[in-house]
């Protein structure tokens, strides 16, 4: 009996004390093992085998914390290392400005179709339009796909690259004919290639740095998914005419897609932007823009903006559309406009990238 009550006294004593306790080291030499319930400015309050001790900060040494604070405290501060590597490496890709102008198009785009519209559901439409895809909600759904696909390893090596002198050169570049050449400059330089070719090293880089940056894939895929985006947005709003028919608007970006490919491919379009666009770099500066694309970290930078940003389309498309949809229907009138036949053509713009596909 002696024996069995021994047992429980032993099993009840490890049962008062915390599952997780903390370590107190005293200045004395002496160490508490106990769980902290109270802190101040001046002491602690220690819960020790169901006793409360209290040990002012004088006495104290140091404290080892627990094993399950210890734990919270690491994912808490992996936590903000990541969120602060996503935010590094989203501001040094320059994401917020790019779908900055990315909204810019999509307002632009809506403002084509004006003379389709009923003026009251179209000044209703683009409030609806604007608001869907202002800068902060994309970068919002951007941010959460690079959330959950985030990789720190390569997260760190492309914000490392992005900053290097070298993807700053190529950066300066982009911006430069992006923003200031005009489309009749390119032009030009297209026309002399025959009487001042390439030579078949540049050229050979040029393509491989096509096929690297995925640049002709990423140039369909997102100007149809931008194409599809507008259209689900806009749609309700539209004479019923002029509104897609059930599957009628996948059966449009499928026919986009292979157009545009056989665009690119026969006026070789990004090798002639590459051409132009890089012409101040040296072959070995090109090599090494190359390598990184190539590299793992480049492939998944690569994928998960693309994917991201189409993710922010289809988001924001479908969110205008069911708003749009709810608008009321603008009062009928005798004259019926008769249904014709959709055709779509691709056309270029100024800056010679794939403009969005409007109706002719």
């Amino acid at each position: 009996m002696k024996i069995k009550i021994y047992v429980l006294a032993i099993i009840f004593s490890f049962m008062g004390l915390p599952l997780y306790a903390d370590t107190i080291f005293l200045k004395n030499g002496k160490q508490i093992e106990g769980l902290i319930v109270e802190r101040s400015d001046s002491h602690i309050t220690v819960e020790f085998n169901g006793v409360e001790l209290k040990f002012y900060n004088d006495e104290i040494a140091r404290i080892d914390p627990s094993s399950k604070e210890a734990s919270a405290d690491d994912n808490k501060a992996k936590a903000l290392y990541k969120t602060a590597q996503l935010e590094r490496l989203l501001a040094v890709a320059g994401t917020q400005e790019q779908l900055k102008q990315l909204s810019l198009r999509v307002c632009d785009e809506y403002s084509q179709h004006k003379e389709q519209i009923d003026p009251e559901r179209y000044e209703a439409g683009s409030k609806i339009v604007v608001d869907a895809y202002r800068p902060d909600v994309l970068y919002q759904i951007v941010t959460e796909y690079f959330q959950n696909h985030f990789d720190q390893a390569h997260a760190i090596g492309v914000s490392d690259f992005l900053a290097s002198p070298l993807a700053k050169k190529v950066s300066a570049l982009d911006e430069k004919v992006a923003g200031s050449v005009p489309v009749t400059e390119i032009q030009k330089f297209a026309d002399t290639l025959p009487s001042h070719p390439p030579s078949p090293e540049r050229l050979a880089l040029i393509k491989e740095l096509d096929k690297a940056v995925a640049a002709s894939d990423t140039q369909v895929v997102m100007t149809t998914a931008l194409f599809k985006s507008i259209a689900q947005a806009i749609d309700p709003i539209l004479p019923e005419d002029k509104r897609f028919a059930a599957g009628e608007l996948e059966k449009t970006v499928d026919m986009m897609k292979t157009q545009l490919r056989l665009l690119l491919n026969e006026r070789n379009i990004i090798s002639i932007s590459f051409l132009y666009t890089y012409q101040s770099l040296s072959d070995d500066e090109l090599r090494q823009y190359i390598v990184f694309w190539n590299s793992p970290a480049g492939k998944w930078y690569n994928q998960i903006t693309n994917d991201a940003f189409i993710l922010a389309l289809e988001r924001a498309g479908q969110n205008a559309g069911r708003q749009c949809a709810a608008l009321k229907e603008p009062i009928k009138t005798s004259s019926k406009t008769p249904s014709k036949e959709k055709i779509y053509d691709i056309q270029y713009n100024e800056r010679n990238e794939v403009s969005a596909v409007k109706e002719r």
